[in-house]
């Protein structure tokens, strides 16, 4: 692709540097990303870093992480404000997290239990795999999803005969469960019922 003689003079004149331009998109057509000089040169003249974005996305690629240009720049853009620039982002992202929780609420001592029809007392435990996702790094969506999964859960168990035929639709519960909360990050849930 390179830049043309009327483009390099085009980005002098806008005070942005020719070189660091013309490695980016060196990066870009080698790596397939599809991005245009129109569009790079946009994000320069925003106060954006294009390297770190097209690196970012490059990473982002590498690790199964689901980010777009518009996402990734957003992201490199309000590192000012957030104090989080585009890497620590994505490194965050790349990591996969756990949360565990047996109570109704994350700050609540109340266990999270609930009773079969036969009137017994079961204790449940959740615990959620999940990587986050670019958008929720700013205000991470799990623990937004606890009581809101812990309400779900207890209903499950009340909708039970006994504590038996609550056990063998544990895998079943698990899928529906992960079903409410795919769209936080969350690959896996798995429940442990056991006798309060």
């Amino acid at each position: 692709m390179g830049i043309s003689v009327s483009q390099r003079l085009y980005l002098m004149c806008l005070h942005i540097p020719v070189s660091k331009v013309a490695r980016t998109l060196s990066l870009i057509e080698r790596n397939g990303l599809g991005i245009t000089l129109r569009e790079l040169t946009a994000h320069h003249l925003a106060g954006g870093d294009v390297e770190a974005v097209v690196n970012g996305l490059l990473f982002a690629r590498e690790h199964s992480i689901p980010l777009h240009w518009r996402e990734a720049t957003a992201i490199d853009l309000v590192r000012s404000s957030t104090g989080k620039a585009l890497p620590e982002v994505l490194g965050a992202c790349a990591e996969p997290r756990t949360y565990t929780f047996d109570t109704f609420s994350a700050d609540g001592p109340g266990p999270l239990v609930g009773f079969t029809r036969d009137g017994t007392r079961i204790r449940a435990t959740c615990t959620l795999r999940y990587r986050l996702t670019p958008q929720h790094v700013f205000g991470s969506t799990i623990e937004r999803q606890h009581e809101r999964l812990a309400v779900r859960i207890a209903i499950l168990i009340n909708e039970a005969p006994d504590p038996h035929l609550l056990e063998m639709a544990k895998s079943q519960h698990e899928q529906r469960l992960l079903s409410l909360c795919v769209e936080a990050g969350v690959q896996d849930v798995s429940l442990e019922y056991r006798r309060a």
